[in-house]
């Protein structure tokens, strides 16, 4: 995950200022151990995401 400014683009397709900034995820869908799915970039602006996610911890 990044922040950027957003492409012309992306502010016209989210209606968003080209000034506010927005967050550039890549998404790994996992199934036993194999990605499966992969989206990237998801972009979403950066003043009304809250990101909230597992990271699973393995000794």
């Amino acid at each position: 995950m990044s922040t950027r400014l957003p492409t012309a683009e992306e502010a016209r397709t989210l209606d968003i200022a080209p000034g506010l900034p927005v967050f550039s995820i890549t998404r790994r869908m996992l199934s036993e151990g194999r990605v499966v799915e992969v989206a990237d970039p998801i972009v979403i602006p950066g003043d009304s995401a809250i990101l909230d996610y597992r990271i699973p911890l393995t000794r």
